[in-house]
């Protein structure tokens, strides 16, 4: 009998599995949501956080360009203006022609 019984549960727990198969793919996204929600939060956050620098590093790149222009142009002898942009500098007033 007790061989007859280990049958019975082994033939219940090979139905349960089969029955519950289906659920086992949907419980298992469900189970493991909040870790890769957290995962995607903190991937967003390095990806955000990496653009911020660049442009905070392109920003004081701009802020140190034009100090040194201001410094460059307030020297005596900084007569000349700048050339407009897209100028080609062979079209610039004073350039040699030949």
């Amino acid at each position: 009998m007790a061989l007859t019984d280990s049958n019975c549960v082994v033939r219940r727990f090979v139905a349960m599995t089969i029955l519950l198969a289906p659920l086992r793919t949907p419980l298992r996204v469900l189970r493991d949501w909040p870790v890769t929600s957290q995962s995607r939060a903190c991937r967003n956050a390095m990806v955000a956080s990496t653009v911020l620098a660049q442009r905070r590093a392109e920003r004081v790149e701009v802020e140190e360009f034009l100090a040194r222009a201001h410094v460059r142009d307030s020297l005596p002898g900084a007569g000349s203006a700048p050339l407009p942009p897209g100028l080609p500098l062979d079209s610039a007033p004073g350039a040699a022609h030949g």
